[in-house]
């Protein structure tokens, strides 16, 4: 008795013989460093502009052990998540300026954990901020504008930023922002804040979020803001009701206010020591909130980076149960990203089978007196794929008349649900088998 296609004539191309029957190496990757592992100084050497990153994802795609990939670079985090064939990972990004002591490394289930607890805010140094889904989202749509990002990550990593929101609803998930800790510092030395007076330097995002907070509350600090296009912010006077003016007017307003916000992209200090040194009254307290640091300093001074501000206690029965969910939803996508993997391999097995079904039916209508024996056959042959597979039950037994199209159809469904289940928990040596076994008829069916 031959296998289950040994009688079928396929055509052959070695290109789709490799594509369908050499096991899938692919991993989801993640690497990268973070404020849990690097200082800022270290996460500073790898603060890539959007230029910088167009460069390094135009490298990272010419490598050949790489099929897919984004790259995220904020404040907390610099991180390439990616769809990979190998571990040269970490070489690669020692490669480009990331400290090897502080870089760790997420792959499959871990990987799409951390991208959960990250989207949830549950892995942010301000837990439940909300920015870092924007960010990526940024992220991801330059990735696919680049063709780096292609229909397997895209949809992986959308649908992650999808079950981040669910999940968020689902606990009630505190939302927290920055700016919060900052004031809340500031209230700190001045309780009535409108007694304080506040110099930004800056006009980007962060700056922002702390004018639209300031904004909001009903006693308000003086506030003033130097950028070095003032001219293109003038809006900013009228939106926020604040004096905007050029770097050429720091030290003046630098004297003149208790209090300093930096939030800049600039690439070397805005506030040196020796521009400190040189006024005649310090503000009081500095909060640098960028990265590279915006401001030089001694470490007995009062300024506060990013890693000084955060929650100094968390809601422990919110983040447990925010956790489970991320548990539960990691393992339900990892299921689908191996379904996904595979899916040539289940069609490849479907397909064969009922190819194999058709041959029969033929020969059944030459020959209507041999349908019993067709139907039989089949019985058999299904009865040898549940014996390669380890299925432990057994095929149904065909009824007199039945359909042979119908009853092959019926025999899969067992087969295809075990080869599902299998592939979904990554059984790589249960993918194997089904891999010998359509191998093997494949070259069968060559040598017919």
């Amino acid at each position: 008795m031959t296998n289950f296609a040994s009688n079928v004539k396929i055509t052959y191309h070695k290109p789709s013989y490799y594509r369908i029957f050499t096991v899938a190496t692919v991993e989801l990757m993640i690497a990268g460093i973070s404020h849990h592992t690097a200082r800022i100084d270290e996460r500073s050497a790898v603060a890539w502009n959007n230029t910088d990153i167009v460069n390094l994802r135009a490298t990272l795609n010419q490598q050949p052990w790489i099929s897919e990939h984004i790259i995220l670079s904020t404040c907390n985090r610099t991180e390439i998540i990616c769809l990979a064939s190998e571990h040269n990972l970490v070489d690669w990004c020692v490669g480009i300026g990331m400290p090897k002591h502080a870089i760790y490394l997420r792959k499959n289930l871990d990987a799409i954990y951390h991208i959960l607890r990250t989207l949830t805010g549950l892995d942010s140094k301000i837990i439940g901020e909300t920015e870092i889904v924007g960010q990526y989202k940024q992220a991801i749509q330059a990735a696919h504008k680049q063709h780096t990002c292609k229909k397997k990550l895209y949809g992986l990593l959308n649908r992650c930023i999808h079950l981040a929101r669910t999940i968020r609803h689902q606990t009630n998930l505190k939302i927290e922002s920055l700016s919060e800790h900052v004031f809340h510092r500031i209230t700190h030395d001045w309780p009535d804040i409108s007694q304080s007076s506040i110099l930004f330097i800056g006009a980007g995002h962060v700056i922002k979020q702390h004018l639209e907070r300031i904004n909001n509350m009903k006693n308000k600090p003086r506030c003033a803001l130097v950028c070095r296009h003032p001219e293109q912010h003038r809006h900013l006077e009228k939106t926020f009701g604040i004096h905007v003016a050029g770097t050429d007017d720091m030290s003046t307003l630098l004297a003149t206010h208790q209090c300093v916000i930096s939030a800049t992209n600039s690439k070397g200090y805005v506030i040196s020591n020796a521009l400190r040194k040189s006024l005649k009254q310090q503000p009081k307290l500095y909060f640098d909130l960028a990265i590279p640091s915006d401001i030089e300093y001694d470490a007995s001074e009062n300024i506060y980076q990013l890693d000084d501000l955060g929650p100094k206690n968390t809601d422990q029965s919110t983040s447990s149960h925010t956790e489970m969910l991320i548990r539960q939803e990691a393992i339900m996508l990892q299921q689908q990203l191996q379904l996904q993997e595979h899916a040539d391999l289940i069609q490849s097995f479907r397909k064969r089978w009922l190819d194999e079904a058709c041959r029969l039916t033929k020969v059944t209508s030459d020959h209507p007196e041999k349908k019993s024996d067709m139907l039989q056959l089949l019985h058999v042959k299904m009865q040898r794929i549940h014996k390669h597979l380890r299925i432990t039950t057994a095929p149904d037994h065909p009824e007199r008349n039945l359909c042979i199209t119908q009853y092959a159809k019926t025999l899969l469904h067992a087969p295809t649900l075990h080869i599902k289940t299998i592939v979904s928990q990554g059984n790589k040596r249960a993918i194997q088998n089904l891999q010998s076994l359509l191998q093997q008829n494949v070259s069968n069916a060559n040598a017919q």
